[in-house]
């Protein structure tokens, strides 16, 4: 799905701005992701409550260590888009 093709679909432009904003890019961090994220009031709300849900390690029966390395890695990009962090 591009931009262009829910633009054609009726879409606003808040909602391609947001969408635009939460689509991370090749190459590019979780934290350089929030980052921008956060500079889109739409976008902003969207990635805080993804990023609460993919924090909840309970919906995990059996969490491994590598679950909670990327848990740590999300409570950075949570203080990046919460503005505790830089």
């Amino acid at each position: 799905m591009t931009l262009e093709i829910l633009g054609a679909e009726g879409f606003s432009q808040e909602v391609l701005a947001a969408v635009d904003a939460l689509t991370k890019r090749r190459g590019e961090s979780r934290s350089e992701a929030a980052r921008r994220a956060k500079k889109d009031r739409i976008a902003l709300a969207v990635k805080l409550a993804d990023n609460a849900e993919n924090m909840d390690l309970s919906r995990i029966a059996a969490p491994t260590e590598r679950d909670y390395v990327r848990l740590e890695e999300y409570k950075v990009v949570r203080a990046i888009l919460l503005g505790t962090a830089e």
